[in-house]
């Protein structure tokens, strides 16, 4: 009885000793912090806002620069230290880095290039942030035209950032957006013709109430109410940042 005791408690040392090894050996397969993102919950968005309108700063997937007046995918970003008052803003969902061009406009890229990709970080007095190039010296901000950094000057509209807390589900960005697999007629070929359209010499006329379906208009940025009024800086009116 003692030796059927002793080897239940071997087999159950062994299983735990087992599992213990495939978790190791599987860790957290989030690619938020396995590929270098850090904690989920440094992830944040930069918010301005003037009397007229409020923005978050995003990074699209094909490197255009905008406003969105409410979180999202693209507006979630990393910012790091790179040095002293230095910082490198990265968008998680892009995976590209905030830069600037030598004449102010800024763009999402894939590769990163120290000249255009650093911003000089400063926090005024009202707590907001400020960013601004230290090789072309131009300001960041979410309008035009675009304005040189001086210490003092009347910042422009939209230049001044406050880091929100991000409030987007983490299963956002690790998700892969869906694909629809349809069957190729050159590679899989029909041999027996069943899905292949049938000839007919039967020719049907066009109604007379027939109507061209035009497309919908498109839809205006998204406003908060329907007395708001249109905001001159508005950086969705201007689509080159």
């Amino acid at each position: 009885m003692s030796r059927i005791r002793q080897s239940n408690r071997l087999a159950l040392l062994t299983f735990f000793l087992t599992s213990l090894k495939v978790n190791v050996a599987f860790p957290n397969s989030s690619p938020i912090i396995n590929s270098g993102w850090g904690s989920p919950d440094r992830l944040m968005h930069l918010y301005t806002a003037t009397e007229w309108n409020s923005f978050h700063l995003q990074i699209n997937h094909d490197g255009h620069i905008d406003g969105s007046p409410h979180q999202t995918i693209y507006s979630a970003l990393m910012i790091r230290s790179e040095s002293a008052g230095k910082v490198v803003i990265t968008g998680v969902k892009s995976g590209r880095y905030l830069c600037m061009d030598s004449f102010g406009n800024v763009f999402g890229s894939h590769y990163f290039n120290y000249d255009d990709c650093v911003f000089k970080h400063e926090t005024l007095e009202n707590r907001h942030d400020v960013y601004h190039s230290p090789t072309h010296n131009y300001l960041l901000s979410l309008r035009k035209p675009k304005h040189f950094f001086r210490p003092g000057m009347d910042l422009p509209p939209y230049s001044q950032f406050l880091s929100m807390e991000n409030k987007i589900p983490i299963t956002r960005f690790i998700t892969p957006e869906p694909v629809r697999h349809t069957r190729s007629a050159d590679l899989y070929p029909d041999p027996l013709n069943v899905s292949r359209e049938k000839k007919t010499a039967l020719h049907y006329p066009t109604p007379k109430d027939a109507q061209d379906v035009n497309p919908s208009d498109p839809q205006e940025p998204l406003r908060l109410n329907k007395n708001e009024k249109e905001d001159p800086d508005d950086p969705n009116r201007h689509p080159n940042l």
